[in-house]
């Protein structure tokens, strides 16, 4: 084979399923057969073969594909049940549904949810649609930009007590505050990966309930009622000893100063698994001289090259990477 052809070959390749899920996706509206019920003109909609059942990988895979195209329609839902497709995770983005369109959930086992810029429902009608055994067996629910009203947080985030089994949780710009973030991780000792970006949390002090478990924190453009709430923050980060990926970065705020709490996070034998650390924006204040001194090693740090401003801070995008 030549080294051209080699190549083009390495350089991309597509599974026969991924191509065939890439073409039902550009065809979908072919693979619908629709029907007249009665006379008063009610319509019943299908897909193509009715004794066939598309194999959770297939089906997930062309409802994540709609998704991320924007070919989904609420109406397509329906075409999704348990008569035409297993699933066992499920994508769904930028559409706007109802409480009722989401019921086809009850049918199945999920492992995997992902519910991203979806509109017209919140976390409480998420989980009142899943079966008991995806309350059960859930270890991953991802959601953004689901902006939960103030009359609906208690119930929308004590619905996700409900989830026992819970490992990875991303609840980003979801309205979460620091109360219902300790009832949360309360009922959620199985967190291994956590998200929070994008609220406003003051205290994450409940977290230390999981010091043993979290590997991943993302709080990134977390916002703080009280500026003396993120060097509590931090002091609380310091006790979280598996941490092996920390994301604090924030632009939001200016003018900051050095936190006290910064001598803890460059004291040698300080989160000891971290392997990757991003501080963009420089929330704590961190100096020149912080980062140059040569303990500062939470693993193999590699050469990171910084901006410098007045008084020796560094800014902009900040992070490290450990082999």
């Amino acid at each position: 084979m030549s080294n051209s052809i080699q190549g083009e070959t390495e350089r991309k390749e597509i599974s026969l399923r991924a191509l065939c899920i890439e073409t039902i996706v550009k065809n979908f509206s072919h693979l619908i057969i629709t029907r007249q019920l009665d006379r008063k003109l009610r319509m019943f909609r299908r897909l193509f073969h009715n004794k066939f059942v598309f194999p959770a990988p297939v089906a997930e895979g062309i409802l994540k594909g709609l998704s991320e195209e924007g070919k989904l329609k609420k109406k397509d839902l329906k075409l999704f049940a348990s008569r035409y497709v297993d699933l066992r995770s499920i994508f769904l983005s930028d559409v706007k549904l109802v409480p009722s369109d989401i019921r086809i959930l009850k049918d199945f086992t999920l492992y995997n949810v992902t519910v991203l810029h979806v509109k017209g429902i919140d976390l409480a009608d998420l989980v009142s649609n899943f079966s008991r055994e995806t309350k059960r067996h859930l270890h991953t629910l991802k959601v953004d930009s689901m902006k939960i009203k103030k009359s609906r947080r208690g119930i929308s985030f004590e619905a996700l007590k409900q989830l026992r089994n819970l490992q990875v949780l991303e609840l980003i710009r979801t309205n979460l505050d620091s109360k219902y973030l300790r009832i949360i991780v309360r009922s959620s000792p199985h967190l291994t990966h956590l998200d929070i970006s994008e609220n406003i949390v003051d205290n994450i002090s409940c977290l230390k309930s999981l010091k043993d478990k979290l590997r991943v924190l993302i709080m990134h453009m977390m916002r703080c009622n009280h500026a003396y709430a993120f060097a509590r923050i931090l002091s609380s980060l310091l006790k979280l000893k598996e941490l092996q990926t920390l994301d604090v970065s924030n632009y939001s705020r200016t003018g900051f100063e050095r936190y006290p709490e910064v001598d803890q996070l460059i004291k040698p034998g300080n989160l000891p698994h971290l392997k990757h650390l991003d501080i963009s924006g420089n929330l704590y204040g961190l100096t020149l001289n912080d980062i140059r001194i040569d303990h500062l090693k939470f693993g193999r740090r590699e050469p990171v090259r910084f901006k410098e401003e007045n008084r020796g801070r560094i800014h902009g995008k900040v992070s490290y990477e450990y082999a």
